[in-house]
């Protein structure tokens, strides 16, 4: 009782009522004085005829006659009685019909309009404030029930006010923040299905490149005529493509648990240059290979908080493209430090970098770079690092002019 007391709207309304019940009560206090004046003077003026009536025929009795007159007589019971007794033979008594008495049947008929003329009065003023009431309560549902329906069509510019007081305004309000997380659901929806349209359709082309390569080795092996050197060349081959498949699809895997939230990551205490000798030993071979040097420059317990087996898996990704992207004999550079705020690490190389138009897309998925040729290249390492990083409380970004090498730059949150 006391919440609907407190609302705004029912005070406002009780607020309304009360002046009506203000205002009706003063008027019909003003006029029951009124009609006392008014039954006064016609008391008055009975008990003037009847004095002087009386006074013309016993005008020796003036004063006895208007003593009686004027006085409170109720309190002489036995002049009452005799009164009483005496008008009944008359006619007149206290359960005679009011109408026999002038006094009486003149004031009622004046009181009894009054009293219809205020209780229809109030009757309209009250069914006025009720109308305009539900006039105001209509329209806010009438605007909920406009808004809701253009809702359902799939129209959300549609405006409704939310500004007004009381349960109604909080009822607008809750209904437009319903309506911006359902469109805000809708949206993503929409994005997870083009996503999701444009990832099958990715990888459907990046599995159709080794798959028809399969296929081709498969017919021409069946051959039993073919020469053992070109059956081991075909066997070497369709090693390569079934690994560079095995590597897509295990990476398509992680990204979908990573999309999906199911990965649980740790919250460990990774010194860098640890993470980064890890990094460098799994690529060694390939670093080897191309002769590049690797230069570390940092403070030697710098660390971050974060999940070691997959920082590992991002880091692999990024120092990897920076390798096939670097030249033979070239160089890549660490700087790592650390702060109160975030632990910071760039990994800069002197490659061909990355081309102004390349350089707001490197980061998406199945995104190649117009300046690579290989045929092998998927473009799924870069996406998957930046989801790892940012599941780790980082971001990444890159800086880089084309012909001058790519610089990484990976942060990470205290």
């Amino acid at each position: 009782m006391s919440k609907i007391l407190k609302n705004p709207e029912v005070k406002k309304i009780l607020t309304l009522f009360l002046i009506v019940f203000l205002i009706a009560t003063v008027f019909a206090t003003i006029m029951s004085i009124y009609f006392c004046n008014a039954m006064k003077k016609e008391v008055i003026n009975y008990k003037s005829a009847l004095v002087g009536a009386i006074s013309d025929k016993y005008p020796m009795e003036k004063e006895t006659i208007v003593r009686l007159t004027i006085s409170d007589n109720k309190k002489d019971k036995i002049h009452v009685l005799k009164g009483t007794s005496l008008l009944k033979q008359y006619g007149y008594y206290n359960d005679m019909n009011f109408e026999n008495e002038p006094i009486v049947k003149h004031t009622f008929k004046n009181y009894m309009f009054f009293t219809m003329a205020l209780i229809f009065t109030i009757f309209m003023l009250f069914l006025i404030i009720i109308i305009i009431i539900l006039k105001i309560y209509y329209k806010e549902i009438y605007l909920g029930i406009n808004f809701t329906e253009s809702i359902i069509k799939g129209n959300y510019n549609y405006n409704l006010d939310s500004y007004s007081d009381g349960d109604i305004g909080i009822l607008k309000s809750n209904i437009v923040k319903m309506t911006s997380i359902l469109k805000e659901h809708l949206d993503k929806e929409k994005r997870i299905k083009v996503f999701l349209s444009d990832t099958m359709a990715d990888i459907s082309h990046q599995l159709k490149t080794p798959m028809t390569s399969l296929i081709m080795f498969n017919e021409l092996m069946i051959n039993p005529k073919m020469d053992w050197n070109i059956r081991k060349e075909f066997l070497e081959n369709s090693e390569i493509q079934l690994k560079r498949m095995e590597w897509l699809i295990k990476s398509l895997l992680k990204l979908s648990r990573l999309d999906a939230g199911v990965v649980k990551f740790k919250k460990e205490k990774i010194n860098i240059k640890n993470l980064i000798s890890e990094v460098k030993s799994s690529l060694w071979s390939f670093i080897k290979e191309k002769n590049i040097e690797i230069i570390l420059n940092g403070n030697e317990d710098s660390y971050y908080i974060g999940d070691t087996q997959w920082s590992i898996e991002a880091f692999t990704n990024i120092m990897k493209n920076s390798v096939e992207h670097t030249p033979k004999d070239g160089t890549i550079i660490i700087n790592y430090e650390e702060n109160n705020l975030y632990s910071e690490i760039k990994i800069k190389d002197n490659g061909i970098g990355i081309s102004k138009k390349d350089l707001h897309n490197i980061f998406k998925r199945f995104y190649k770079s117009s300046n690579i040729n290989k045929s092998d290249s998927v473009g799924i390492g870069l996406a998957l690092s930046k989801t790892i990083i940012e599941n780790q409380n980082g971001s990444i970004y890159v800086k880089s002019h084309e012909g001058k090498g790519a610089e990484f730059i990976i942060s990470f949150l205290k």
